[in-house]
């Protein structure tokens, strides 16, 4: 497993939780990790072993209920002095239990650390804290030094300082506890599979940016840290299951999709279940899932492939799944559905993902980017749109200034289509990087984009052409970017710097191992062709200097850019010019629509040298130049044909 340490940005920002009003200073999550070794990361994660079991009466709330950790944070650069870690729990978190005791708290800390005792507090609806219930208990944490597992702690609170679990006396409810912080120990045990944001009541310096004592926010980039509620009541249901909500998907018209709804059983044991399927008000008929012979306890919680149906007619439909039925009986839960979004879309177009990383050849731990951005390149060369963005050291020859400002504070760390979550280029946001960008080509764009890029004279500057094909109308920006293949260099500056070789090969996945000790690159720096390099683009600064129209849907749109290679003697020789790539990036507030990618002379979709449109089975119904205006008849140049069968072509007309 590995291990972050939370790095304190200089500037603080308030933060506004969900809440209602809990203000806490926010410092940046995103750093260098940590060794990826064997003995440090795993390969899944972690279910770790439960130091006492519920009773039958008892339930779990948290950030989630499992007992899955698998990672370890801590804050030692900045304060030695204890901490106070703690989950914020809104309503939404609890209001199947309200009415339940709260009878304690359960977390897990990691090797090296000693608890110092728990603390619940209510959270007003101005931000305030009030201590509800605490207990002062002393104990170390037993999880194995070598990070490969956790161990839960419980602390059953006495009876006068138990509760009753309210939705109206709090806006929410911080679970906490106390324990020691070293210069280079990681007490806070974390999922990184769940992204909540983990608040730390610490004492951090002005000096290292802090504002003394306090309750800080290290948002929910890493995941969120390994604490839950114990509650209590004669009044659970025997038999009752929720499903989570599952946000919003497309689909073509007609067409079935598969999402992934999450069920959380809030009964004794849970063996099967009923659930329907209603999209824009039609509803589907039972679907009975059986677990097969592997009942979930208290807590569990099953992830069903759910299939909905998109209508005939592209729109915006809402979508929800509600349990119907738990071990034969009718659902106990006090709620039983959850709800989507279903956009269905008239057809599907390419699809580009980008994935930006934050890198540079100073960076000790960024060989794992390299080998993250490589098998991406290899899982999805029709759809992987990388971009690598050397900034992290200034003495990199690739580096620059010049790109949109993603919120990258450490390295490496990756975007995938602007979606606002920061994670590793290896690991992705739990295991694997190719997982995250799985989940993301799952999508149907809404928009169709192709790219192409010309040389001018001197092969110095390209033009970038892009043209978008919108199912929807709407206000997007556009970006183009250069990329470059198998960059590298005689001179030392070239040299990618590895922290990796401090370690055996045999203790990296197998796919690391080429720089640990006895590795290939088992060095502290050494070559490499750098691929997916950023050399250009339309951004001045941060600021992006590309245009594009507002989309009608139906029509193309087109938006051309001028993109100067650098002139830096070190990155200008590195350069091959037949290994350069045109990117068009079309985004949004809410990330990237689509993106194309190119060779220079080519196009994304491949432009057709033609004197005359299509055959006569796929009739053109419409004709646009390359400005994205409609014309009757063929010009010379660049011609744009919609065809009755929905596709979007572009022609060479001589």
């Amino acid at each position: 497993m590995r291990k972050i340490l939370l790095t304190v940005a200089a500037a603080a920002l308030a933060l506004s939780a969900s809440a209602q009003g809990l203000k806490a200073p926010r410092f940046a999550a995103g750093l260098e990790k940590a060794p990826a070794s064997a003995s440090l990361r795993g390969s899944a994660v972690k279910k770790a072993p439960s130091k006492a079991q519920l009773a039958a009466n008892q339930r779990l709330v948290g950030y989630y209920t499992t007992d899955d950790v698998d990672n370890a944070i801590g804050i030692g650069t900045y304060t030695t002095a204890d901490i106070q870690p703690g989950a914020l729990l809104e309503p939404s978190d609890y209001q199947q239990f309200a009415g339940a005791t709260v009878v304690g708290v359960r977390f897990a800390m990691g090797p090296s650390a000693k608890a110092k005792g728990v603390e619940i507090l209510g959270v007003g609806s101005d931000g305030s804290l009030t201590s509800i219930a605490k207990k002062d208990t002393i104990f170390s944490s037993t999880s194995p030094a070598d990070y490969s597992s956790y161990v839960w702690n419980t602390v059953m609170l006495p009876a006068d300082k138990q509760f009753t679990l309210s939705t109206s006396d709090y806006a929410g409810y911080m679970v906490s506890y106390k324990c020691t912080q070293g210069s280079k120990t990681y007490p806070v045990a974390i999922n990184t599979g769940v992204k909540r944001t983990i608040y730390i009541n610490a004492n951090i310096p002005t000096s290292v940016g802090g504002n003394g004592q306090g309750w800080y926010s290290f948002g929910s980039d890493d995941g969120c840290p390994a604490i839950q509620l114990i509650l209590q009541s004669d009044n659970f249901p025997a038999n009752g299951v929720v499903p989570s909500d599952f946000g919003t998907f497309t689909a073509l018209v007609n067409k079935d999709k598969k999402v992934n709804v999450t069920f959380s059983n809030l009964g004794a044991s849970l063996s099967n279940f009923d659930y329907t399927v209603t999209v824009n008000g039609v509803q589907s008929e039972e679907k009975h899932v059986d677990l097969g012979g592997k009942a979930l306890g208290v807590g569990g919680i099953f992830t069903d492939s759910v299939s909905f149906t998109a209508p005939a007619e592209a729109g915006t439909y809402d979508a929800t799944v509600n349990v119907t039925k738990v071990n034969g009986v009718a659902n106990e839960a006090a709620t039983t559905s959850s709800k989507g979004t279903l956009v269905a879309l008239s057809k599907a177009f390419h699809r580009g993902v980008v994935v930006e990383e934050y890198t540079g050849t100073g960076c000790g731990y960024c060989p794992r980017g390299l080998v993250g951005m490589q098998k991406l390149a290899n899982t999805y060369p029709d759809n992987f749109v990388g971009v690598a963005i050397h900034q992290y050291n200034t003495s990199d020859p690739a580096y620059t200034k010049n790109y949109a400002s993603l919120g990258f504070t450490g390295a490496p760390s990756c975007m995938i289509d602007r979606d606002g979550s920061v994670i590793d280029p290896y690991y992705g946001s739990n295991n694997s990087i190719t997982e995250d960008f799985a989940r993301h080509l799952e999508n149907l764009p809404f928009l169709g984009v192709d790219v192409e890029g010309q040389w001018n004279a001197d092969s110095t500057t390209v033009t970038a052409t892009a043209t978008v094909d919108p199912l929807v109308s709407g206000k997007y920006n556009i970006d183009f970017v250069l990329v470059a293949d198998s960059l590298t260099g005689s001179s030392s500056s070239w040299n990618q710097h590895n922290y990796y070789y401090q370690y055996s090969a045999s203790q990296l996945p197998d796919d690391l191992a080429q720089f640990g000790k006895g590795g290939k690159n088992g060095k502290s720096t050494f070559k490499w062709p750098f691929d997916d390099v950023l050399i250009a683009s339309s951004y001045n600064g941060t600021t992006d200097k590309a245009t594009l129209d507002d989309l009608t849907a139906g029509t193309p749109a087109t938006s051309t850019y001028n993109l100067t290679l650098p002139t830096t003697t070190l990155l200008k020789n590195a350069i091959n010019k037949q290994k350069v790539y045109v990117i068009a990036i079309v985004y949004d507030a809410n990330g990237v629509a689509n993106a194309a990618k190119s060779t220079i002379g080519g196009t994304s979709t491949g432009i057709q040298n033609v004197n005359a449109a299509t055959d006569a089975s796929n009739a053109v119904v419409a004709r646009y130049n390359a400005a994205g205006q409609r014309i009757a008849e063929a010009q010379r140049g660049l011609n744009i044909l919609k065809l009755a069968n929905g596709k979007t072509v572009k022609v060479i007309v001589k």
